[in-house]
């Protein structure tokens, strides 16, 4: 089957309340819109088409895809993605914008993604938002047994925050990078987030939850200001895959700053017997590490040995 449903070109539409499950490879996507609506849609079991194949090519696929499937520049308007839940899919739950710093308007809330093999939400600057230049933010959203992470952002901007964020149980936690250019102070920030490490919960797709056996697993890895290697929203070449791969230079100017972050349960071994810390590097990230700073961060329930992790000895 194709993607589940596709509004494109439209006006004044109303999508809640239904099931979209086994598409491949995407389950919702909208595209050039007005005064849209996605509400309270559940979504799951969206597979990889297997007849795509093609060098150094990979396919577009995902949960639910808002003005980014036919294209990474589109004018969208009104557009508003509340109470969906994604359960299963490839490359991301959630691509979608972005909402103005400090404004908690339905562009993006409340949403769920589970069981994802790529990132929970990959949270995106609105293109049609002059402001979102300076500042944008991703924020309640909730996403557990995710195999990279739940919430991430590679965008240009001057300032990218997260928050009232959910992180449970995913291979790298919750992360970001922007790209701001050597000059600008470019900054990452988070705000109320709860971070969980493994969970007893038996759901395990690939590469995540106890299927953690040869890696280390992380509840936050370290965030980034690059000069270059912003990525797009669907992401269709191998070499620019997975969205945290940098291939841009670290910016000197580079700031961040996470308030009321806390960590909950973390021990140092999984069941699988992997490595689980509550702080940890990104593996994918330049030689230098710009500081990671945080306020009034709890640590609840978390073994002494599952702190943090730089490098191994």
């Amino acid at each position: 089957m194709g993607i589940g449903a596709h509004i494109l070109r439209s006006d004044n539409i109303i999508l809640e309340n239904n099931v979209f499950f086994k598409f491949r490879p995407i389950g919702i996507a909208v595209d050039f819109v007005n005064n849209i609506k996605i509400k309270n849609n559940y979504v799951g079991g969206i597979v990889e088409r297997k007849t795509f194949k093609a060098a150094h090519l990979l396919d577009k696929r995902g949960g639910v895809i808002i003005c980014g499937f036919e294209g990474n520049k589109q004018t969208c308007s009104a557009v508003s993605v509340t109470d969906n839940i994604v359960g299963g899919a490839y490359y991301a739950g959630f691509v979608a914008p972005g909402h103005d710093c400090g404004l908690y308007d339905e562009t993006f809330k409340n949403n769920v993604a589970h069981s994802v093999n790529g990132v929970g939400a990959f949270i995106y600057p609105n293109e049609n938002v002059a402001t979102h230049k300076t500042c944008y933010e991703g924020s309640h959203f909730s996403a557990y047994k995710i195999s990279r992470q739940s919430m991430f952002g590679f965008f240009v901007t001057d300032q990218f925050v997260m928050s009232h964020v959910n992180s449970i149980d995913c291979m790298l936690g919750i992360s970001a990078k922007i790209e701001g250019g050597e000059k600008k102070r470019g900054l990452v920030k988070m705000n109320d987030i709860n971070i969980y490490g493994e969970t007893e919960s038996p759901d395990c797709p690939p590469r995540a939850g106890f299927c953690f056996k040869e890696v280390n697993k992380f509840g936050f890895t370290s965030v980034l200001a690059a000069v270059g290697g912003s990525k797009p929203k669907l992401i269709t070449s191998s070499s620019a895959y997975p969205h945290d791969v940098c291939h841009g230079d670290p910016s000197w100017n580079g700031k961040s700053e996470f308030n009321r972050v806390k960590f909950h349960n973390f021990r140092a071994r999984t069941k699988a017997k992997g490595l689980q810390y509550a702080i940890g590097l990104d593996p994918d990230q330049p030689d230098y590490i710009m500081p990671q700073e945080f306020f009034n961060a709890e640590f609840i329930e978390v073994e002494d040995n599952a702190l943090v992790y730089f490098y191994s000895p």
